[in-house]
């Protein structure tokens, strides 16, 4: 309730405040909220306040180095309007005219980045995904997931192309493993299945015992909600690396976890990358908002 309080009065406010959308605040936060009114809390007028991102034609260009216009935000936005149609509060051809954009950011090998300092192909990028920025693997995801909602028969290649970059992708840290996972949980090729099965096995090795998943030593709330979020997609589906019971504890160890470490306002503290000013609003939105997503989704 906490963080859906905050989400609910942050959510709204980037728009009427700086005249343009944000990744953070109507992305996230947008799907945050969703996952809010999906179980059942009363969220309607922030979330339609935050979810006004429906019309591409209407955003309002940023200043030059901003987000809008690259692919991080039509990955967001796009996201947040799967969600809004499979709630039925946004019409089908909101995400139809969101991909159409989004289309053009895949590069020639399937994925899709949303930093130019990540390198090309599958080599592994040059700094970790974060909330507010990705990485490869959790890009490549998310905008397949989009496409795939959009049911397109124009779209069939591309995701056919970003199926091929998931089941070769590199798997070594937290984040592109559970990314994995989440991309391939409805896999029943061999190779699909084998490379969830070690994404899965990733994580099962990466979990700490205070319960949370990091990109070190260290548990942070993000790499927990992926986490979450990937093994509880997997609790659908055949799973080796995890038997049963050990699958539902590792589930409750991280929710356990996130519990633990949010903060009196509603907030968890936010995953920024490595160089980055530690103290980021649109890290802290977006982590907040995994981590909200994380523990909805997780329920048993």
């Amino acid at each position: 309730a906490r963080a859906v309080g905050f989400l609910a009065k942050e959510g709204p406010a980037w728009q009427p405040k700086f005249g343009c959308y944000s990744c953070h605040n109507n992305g996230d936060a947008a799907r945050a909220l969703l996952s809010a009114a999906k179980h059942k809390m009363d969220v309607a007028a922030p979330l339609s306040r935050t979810l006004n991102v429906q019309r591409p034609q209407d955003w309002k260009p940023l200043a030059a180095g901003d987000l809008e216009g690259v692919p991080l935000a039509r990955i967001a936005f796009a996201n947040a309007l799967v969600d809004a149609t499979d709630a039925g509060v946004a019409p089908k051809s909101a995400l139809t005219d969101v991909t159409a954009l989004l289309v053009a950011d895949q590069k020639a090998d399937g994925s899709f980045r949303v930093d130019p300092a990540e390198v090309g192909g599958l080599g592994m990028p040059l700094v970790p995904g974060s909330p507010a920025a990705l990485g490869t693997a959790l890009a490549t995801v998310s905008a397949r997931r989009a496409l795939v909602a959009a049911q397109l028969e124009e779209y069939k290649p591309v995701i056919a192309r970003a199926d091929v970059w998931i089941r070769r992708a590199p798997t070594v840290n937290v984040v592109d493993a559970a990314a994995v996972v989440l991309g391939l949980q409805d896999a029943t090729d061999r190779e699909g299945v084998t490379q969830r099965q070690h994404a899965l096995a990733v994580l099962k090795a990466g979990q700490h015992p205070d319960g949370g998943w990091g990109a070190d030593a260290t548990s942070q709330p993000f790499h927990t909600a992926l986490a979450l979020l990937a093994l509880s997609a997997s609790a659908r589906v055949a799973t080796p690396a995890y038997a049963a019971p050990d699958l539902e504890k590792a589930i409750a160890s991280g929710r356990g976890y996130l519990v633990t470490q949010q903060r009196e306002d509603g907030t968890w503290k936010e995953t920024v990358r490595p160089g980055k000013p530690a103290s980021s609003y649109a890290q802290r939105v977006s982590t907040t908002s995994w981590a909200t997503m994380a523990l909805f989704e997780s329920r048993r």
